[in-house]
């Protein structure tokens, strides 16, 4: 529990102890966000009787779906995980000449 205690100059301090809140709420959530535990949910609820398909499998199945139907970016994401992404080659070139002087000694590079 926290105190207030007078300090040197006529004001208080709040001495607080070790697993006192700093500020209501402050900190990471203690569950997940509402959208995402709503959308695990309904993945859930979708299973049918006998049904042993997991919620990856439904989402997979889903994203199938939707690529079929001509969703570019399901496309994608499935290619990506098949094949991996293409490299992306980055050309760097150097054009400009750099001179280090150290201790009267001329580098160049």
């Amino acid at each position: 529990m926290a105190r207030r205690v007078p300090g040197k100059n006529g004001g208080s301090i709040v001495l607080r102890e070790k697993g006192d809140p700093v500020l209501p709420g402050a900190g990471r959530p203690k569950k997940l966000p509402d959208s995402a535990e709503k959308l695990f949910e309904e993945f859930m609820l979708d299973v049918k009787e006998g049904e042993s398909r997991t919620a990856i499998e439904r989402m997979v199945m889903m994203l199938r779906k939707k690529a079929v139907a001509g969703d570019l970016k399901a496309m994608e994401m499935i290619l990506d995980r098949i094949y991996g992404k293409p490299k992306q080659d980055v050309n760097v070139t150097k054009t400009e000449r750099q001179i280090i002087i150290i201790g009267g000694q001329r580098i160049e590079f």
